[in-house]
């Protein structure tokens, strides 16, 4: 910066720029935004979520975020192609009155792996999510991780199906994790 008389020039460089445009789109909600994601707003559903820009969403218009790793034009009759994957964030049915109810139901459609509890940490929240995962086998052979999870009295499961054998498992784990921590109720 270099002082010339009572002006001053400023030069902000590109990343300075971008990350405040970045802080910008947060607006007054506070909710931290990861560059290269895209935020998703389900107002049946009740929730805002971010998921990564180059991901395909299936429709903005639905209460329910899905997105998959592939374009439409390689989806097989709900067979995933190799290499492919899918997250889908969906509110609660009607009838679900409690997490533990809904992984009860969901366990009668497919056959259970595993299932323990979490903590995942959030930005600008000093209490973690609390996150009940399941892992099941389901059609196909394919596998597939719940998150079940609850915000502001909201039950919702972040689902991810793959490949068990994909190398990239553990990428879309992760995934699934930023995912459900970026989940916040949706505000009027």
């Amino acid at each position: 910066m270099k002082l010339v008389g009572t002006r001053h020039k400023a030069r902000r460089s590109w990343p300075t720029a971008l990350a405040l445009l970045v802080c910008l789109s947060c607006g007054a909600s506070g909710e931290q935004v990861q560059f290269g994601f895209t935020r998703f707003v389900s107002k049946a559903g009740g929730y805002v979520a971010y998921y990564p820009s180059n991901w395909h969403v299936f429709s903005k218009n639905l209460p329910t975020l899905n997105i998959d790793n592939f374009p439409f034009s390689r989806a097989g009759g709900g067979v995933l192609p190799d290499g492919g994957a899918q997250i889908a964030v969906v509110p609660a049915p009607l009838r679900i009155a409690t997490l533990e109810e809904w992984i009860t139901a969901d366990s009668l459609l497919s056959r259970q792996v595993s299932r323990w509890s979490m903590d995942l940490p959030r930005p600008n929240s000093a209490e973690p999510l609390s996150v009940t995962e399941v892992e099941s086998r389901i059609s196909e052979g394919m596998a597939e991780i719940d998150c079940y999870f609850s915000i502001s009295g909201r039950l919702l499961v972040a689902r991810l199906s793959f490949w068990p054998s994909d190398p990239r498992a553990g990428e879309y784990r992760e995934l699934l994790h930023k995912i459900v921590k970026s989940v916040r109720p949706l505000t009027r």
